[in-house]
C-alpha cells in the first residue's frame, strides 16, 4: 500500500505578506554593501557585523513585527496539518531536515 507523498518547504522566502525589513532592493542593497563580509577583515569588523545585525533585528522588530509573530514553528505545524487534512489523512508523517 502506497501512501502519498506531500512535499512542503516551510520558510519564509514566499511568505505573504512578504517579510522584509527595507522598504526597497535599494535600502537592503545599501547595508549588505556596507556589511562586512568577513569578520577578520579589519580590527573594526567584528563591532560593525555586530552593530549591523543589531539595526538589522531591531528593523524586524519594528517593521515586521505582525509578519514575524505568525511565522513560528506551531502555525508552520498547523498549517502542514491543515495540508494533510485537506487529503483526508489523519495523521501527518514528517521527516524534515533544516
Amino acid at each position: 500500500h502506497m501512501r502519498p507523498v506531500n512535499t512542503f518547504f516551510p520558510g519564509v522566502g514566499e511568505t505573504t505578506p512578504p517579510l522584509t525589513v527595507f522598504s526597497d532592493e535599494a535600502q537592503a542593497a545599501e547595508f549588505y554593501t556596507t556589511t562586512p563580509l568577513n569578520a577578520n577583515e579589519s580590527i573594526s569588523s567584528v563591532g560593525r557585523i555586530h552593530a549591523m545585525y543589531d539595526i538589522l533585528g531591531r528593523l524586524g522588530e519594528n517593521d515586521a513585527k505582525a509578519v514575524a509573530e505568525s511565522i513560528s514553528t506551531p502555525n508552520v505545524a498547523r498549517d502542514m496539518l491543515s495540508i494533510v487534512h485537506a487529503f483526508g489523512q489523519e495523521k501527518l508523517q514528517y521527516w524534515g531536515v533544516s
